[in-house]
């Protein structure tokens, strides 16, 4: 228990890092229409960050008594209110002409049920969210299992994304949604290895964490993937440069909500026709702005004041 309360500056940086990289991605996809690169992968590295993170924090708790319900009511209290924000500013900044039954079915985390739509149309990454929670619930089970059988179930996720899929993007619609599950699992079950043989112990330099960005540039094929998401992780063991430090962590302190919130903060701006790049420093801000009301650990608790009906 201790070394789960000890914090790793190192992965707060890839947090924020890989945050920033999502949202300069939905930049350029709002300015130009398409992809540049393949920003996306920074969601296979939240999959794999979290299954390190969820096995270093609640295995032992798990272990030593602690219900799968009491796992998950911590979950989402800890997910479920930066994303009603989210969902908020989307209902008010996007579609004001839209029926308050998507925005409800945001709030209840219930994909819209058009395939060829984004499931949470009001706040595109709440999709990943999702998922990742419905995975942190498979991992009551999972967890239960060694190393040889981590590996393969993520082995086996792998290649049902890669054989059958309809590509490893999977999850941004409706039609492709559940294809997901696996896509988290690959990651999720190898982040968990990843903490259960390494534990904190750096094993890589830290500066490839820092070449995050270039996946604006690149795009490696399906099949790296996955490799290349673990091995961001593991070269995040190790502390980020002295000079860099205290920025990469202040971001890795906004992740979340920095990820959560920006996407109709983007098209907002966007629509507006100003310069897209100003959602950058604007969703910084904002994320900052909930970090400082709600403290370290933004709950249901202190953010009450700001959905006195909806909590």
């Amino acid at each position: 228990m201790q070394n789960a309360a000890k914090r790793l500056p190192g992965l707060d940086a890839l947090r924020g890092l890989a945050a920033l990289l999502v949202v300069v991605g939905h930049c350029f996809l709002a300015r130009d229409g398409a992809e540049q690169g393949r920003p996306w992968i920074a969601v296979d590295v939240f999959f794999a960050l979290s299954g390190y993170v969820m096995a270093r924090t609640y295995e032992g708790r798990l272990a030593e008594g602690m219900s799968g319900l009491a796992f998950l009511r911590a979950r989402i209290r800890r997910l479920w209110p930066v994303l009603a924000i989210g969902a908020t500013l989307g209902y008010l900044l996007l579609a004001p002409t839209t029926g308050l039954s998507r925005y409800f079915m945001m709030l209840l985390w219930l994909p819209v049920p058009v395939l060829a739509l984004a499931p949470f149309p009001l706040n595109g990454p709440q999709w990943s969210v999702v998922i990742e929670l419905a995975v942190n619930a498979l991992h009551v089970i999972v967890r239960r299992l060694g190393v040889i059988g981590l590996l393969a179930l993520s082995f086996a996720a792998y290649v049902a994304m890669l054989a059958w899929a309809p590509h490893w993007h999977s999850g941004t619609l409706t039609g492709d949604f559940l294809w997901a599950v696996p896509r988290a699992l690959c990651t999720y079950c190898l982040g968990i290895v990843l903490y259960r043989h390494f534990r904190d112990a750096p094993a890589l330099p830290f500066w490839p964490v820092l070449l995050l960005p270039a996946l604006l540039l690149v795009s490696p094929p399906d099949w790296l993937i996955a490799p290349l998401a673990m091995t961001i992780l593991v070269c995040a063991l190790s502390n980020p440069p002295a000079m860099l430090l205290r920025p990469l962590v202040w971001l890795g302190d906004l992740s979340f909500p920095l990820y959560a919130i920006h996407s109709p903060i983007v098209l907002a701006i966007h629509k507006a026709a100003l310069p897209v790049w100003l959602a950058i420093p604007v969703s910084v801000a904002a994320a900052h702005l909930m970090v400082a009301f709600g403290g370290s650990r933004l709950t249901i608790r202190n953010l009450r004041p700001l959905f006195p009906k909806t909590v």
